[in-house]
């Protein structure tokens, strides 16, 4: 009889996908936390795609916005879809020979990047306000949340299955 040999270079890009999947869904998890308030945390959507909070006083509607629009926060999911999308275009073996060694950059720049959270977020904080004073600000008020630690170490883990599938395995 026969032993079936097992393809470690497809578990490899099987778990890459699965890891993938998960560094996404840390949009929905606490990306960066208020030092000075336990209960204040902002989801990655908040920081990549703006938080403007309302409230309704006296009947009249008050809002004020507490994050901005970040490129860099929403170029991080970005790249994590693409190095999904390299992986499924290689698991069905389409897309060449160098699409595994595209998702493994895509996944460790995501990985990097989910850790420069908050560097790149970019809050309101009203006025005219210097680049240095807002760097001040973000290091005195945030702290890393764990939505964004989770999903750079899923993201560096998937860029070591497809490292592993780019390089080891034949």
């Amino acid at each position: 009889m026969a032993k079936k040999k097992i393809d470690l270079g497809m578990i490899a890009t099987l778990c890459a996908a699965v890891l993938g999947v998960i560094a996404i869904i840390m949009l929905a998890l606490p990306a960066i936390a208020n030092k000075l308030s336990t209960d204040t945390v902002y989801s990655g959507w908040d920081v990549a795609f703006g938080l403007t909070e309302k409230a309704t006083v006296g009947g009249a509607t008050i809002s004020r916005e507490i994050f901005k629009f970040s490129f860099m926060n929403v170029l991080t999911y970005l790249l994590v879809i693409a190095g999904i999308a390299c992986t499924v275009l290689n698991y069905l073996g389409k897309g060449g020979k160098y699409m595994n060694l595209i998702a493994t950059v895509t996944f460790l720049l995501a990985g990097i990047f989910f850790f420069l959270v908050i560097p790149f977020s970019m809050p309101n904080v009203g006025g005219e306000a210097t680049i240095e004073e807002i760097a001040e600000l973000k290091e005195e008020f945030f702290k890393l949340g764990a939505g964004a630690i989770i999903g750079g170490i899923c993201s560096i883990l998937a860029a070591v299955a497809s490292g592993y599938k780019a390089f080891i395995a034949k």
